[in-house]
């Protein structure tokens, strides 16, 4: 990857690239063309050129109807029409007529009855470039038929080539990055959101909401911190023993970190692992649990286009209970951590757009009632910027590898330098927030207790989403 991330350009790119300049250029040679007719009409073209040169021009003057039937052939072939190939055929081969009639006046430039012809051929043919509405190709604008096949249609399908070409190879590259272990072990250093997040999400979502022994789905669990704080509230706040089983479905490797956290709220044997992702997961069984869990673990899912946000929803509903609920936590665009990674994106690919979900565009595909929270928080990369800084790189390029969804090797000289720069622009010293932020925060201790004069934070903003 470069700093201006160029994708592999598909041979239909190129041919339509090839295509939309052969337009042009024949266009102005069409142009050049017309003007000698015109000539024609008042002076005699013999005054300035002998006959040699004027057959040369008259061949030259070909390569527009040569460009126009290659660029037929291909717009048939790539896009059949069903019920207007004959027509389009036909009409085909009146415009190529239209396109050698001035070719053909060059050649037979002495013949005086020619010489009226020109006037309505320059009439015809300037029509054929700009002026006819193609009906048959149902192009949505007044532009000529020429022009569709050769310039507008090529605008429309090449942005679609480009930008599907693009996702594809750039959602392959970034998979294997949403589910890294040491990445995230690494994020997960930084972190405040395990505890935060949980008793937000506790209060705000399970509270009063649940009671009694539960089961628990939970999606893309990790090592289990996130679901540990949850749990541990929802214990305390029963005093029993308030957790019948959890399945746990993630796809990296972690279940025995998350098997030795979360056995403090559940028995061991009662914890059930699977190792895949939620889309891919078919349960054996038909259980329903009374609390689905998907803490910041639907990303990857929609980003890489392996589900929709519906289908999603859809298969979480499934999973729960009548009497259960949905917890989601998902990132807002609203913070300064999103803002960072949007454009941090931009400079490692250049001006491809690469638009990863987040709870805005989440809930644009949530039709189902739900409640939602936001919730500030913040990272802490104190002790990754300082070692940075020291020349001990390695910790602050694996978290924002993971961060970004990208390899590391795409984090080196320039290009780390600059996404470095970008990310202390974001960053803020703690004692630059809000009093209450900083003394919400400062109560948390998590990862670690936050100094007020040298922590450095970078704040960002968490959603959550109930659904029953």
């Amino acid at each position: 990857m470069t700093n201006n991330y160029i994708p592999e350009i598909s041979l239909k790119i190129a041919i339509g690239r090839f295509i939309k300049a052969s337009f042009w250029f024949s266009l102005i040679l069409y142009l050049v063309e017309l003007l000698f007719v015109i000539a024609m009409i008042f002076w005699k073209p013999k005054i300035f050129f002998t006959n040699t040169q004027l057959g040369y021009i008259a061949i030259l003057s070909i390569i527009p109807v040569f460009l126009f039937v290659f660029a037929l052939y291909v717009y048939q072939n790539f896009y059949p029409l069903k019920k207007t190939n004959n027509s389009l055929q036909i009409k085909g081969i009146v415009w190529i007529f239209y396109l050698i009639l001035p070719t053909l006046i060059l050649l037979y430039r002495f013949s005086d009855l020619l010489y009226a012809i020109a006037g309505l051929t320059i009439f015809i043919t300037l029509l054929s470039w700009i002026g006819m509405k193609g009906e048959n190709l149902k192009a949505k604008n007044i532009f000529g038929d020429i022009r569709y096949i050769m310039h507008d249609f090529w605008v429309k399908q090449n942005i679609n080539f480009e930008k599907n070409h693009f996702e594809e190879n750039i959602n392959n590259e970034r998979e294997p990055y949403y589910i890294d272990k040491t990445g995230i072990e690494t994020f997960q250093k930084t972190i405040s959101c395990i505890k935060i997040d949980a008793d937000e999400a506790f209060n705000f979502g399970i509270k009063n909401k649940l009671t009694g022994e539960i089961s628990v789905l939970d999606i893309g669990g990790a090592e289990g911190k996130f679901s540990l704080n949850l749990l541990t509230n929802y214990k305390n706040a029963q005093r029993e023993n308030s957790i019948s089983k959890i399945q746990y479905i993630e796809p990296s490797d972690q279940f025995n970190n998350y098997k030795n956290n979360l056995k403090a709220v559940v028995a061991e044997e009662n914890i059930y692992n699977q190792q895949s992702h939620y889309e891919s997961w078919s349960p054996t069984h038909s259980e329903k649990y009374n609390l689905v869990i998907a803490s910041h673990s639907l990303y990857s899912a929609i980003d890489n286009k392996k589900s929709t946000v519906g289908d999603l929803i859809n298969k979480l509903k499934n999973n729960k209970a009548d009497n259960g609920l949905i917890l989601i936590l998902l990132a807002s665009r609203e913070g300064r951590a999103y803002s960072f990674k949007k454009t941090a994106l931009s400079i490692l690919y250049g001006e491809k757009n690469i638009d990863d979900v987040d709870v805005n565009s989440f809930k644009r595909g949530l039709i189902e009632t739900h409640t939602a929270k936001q919730v500030d928080n913040y990272i802490d990369l104190t002790d990754f910027i300082n070692e940075y800084d020291n020349n001990k790189p390695e910790n602050l390029r694996t978290w924002i590898s993971y961060f970004l969804r990208v390899d590391k090797k795409s984090l080196e000289g320039q290009n780390f330098a600059h996404i470095v720069q970008l990310l202390k622009y974001y960053v803020q010293p703690l004692h630059e927030l809000g009093d209450n932020d900083i003394n919400k925060f400062m109560t948390v201790n998590c990862p670690k207790p936050l100094d007020r004069n040298n922590s450095k934070v970078l704040p960002h903003k968490t959603e959550i989403i109930i659904i029953r």
